[in-house]
């Protein structure tokens, strides 16, 4: 019964170009909110890495020298992690036009 299913939605995709339309709308979306959740998970990692050294670094400060705020760090990582993802970005959209 399972296979004969997936054999007759195959055949229904294949012949409906609108149901496949709603199948890579759909399947879009899901990737952005999967890159929106792996984008924030990233700067939750790279604060605290930040935040370790950070700690290890105040063990050893003087005090004339000084670290940026949280809030500086955390602006500094969206930028980085926007600069990554704008670059991998433009890779695919070149490999796609090979």
């Amino acid at each position: 019964m399972l296979f004969i299913g997936m054999f007759t939605s195959a055949t229904n995709v294949a012949q409906d170009a609108q149901l496949r339309n709603e199948f890579y709308k759909s399947a879009k979306s899901q990737l952005t909110v999967l890159r929106t959740i792996g984008i924030r998970q990233m700067e939750i990692e790279m604060l605290r890495k930040f935040k370790t050294a950070q700690e290890r670094a105040n063990m050893l400060e003087t005090p004339d020298q000084s670290y940026p705020e949280d809030e500086d760090v955390k602006e500094m990582v969206r930028e980085v992690l926007k600069e990554v993802y704008s670059k991998n970005k433009n890779k695919q959209i070149e490999d796609e036009k090979k």
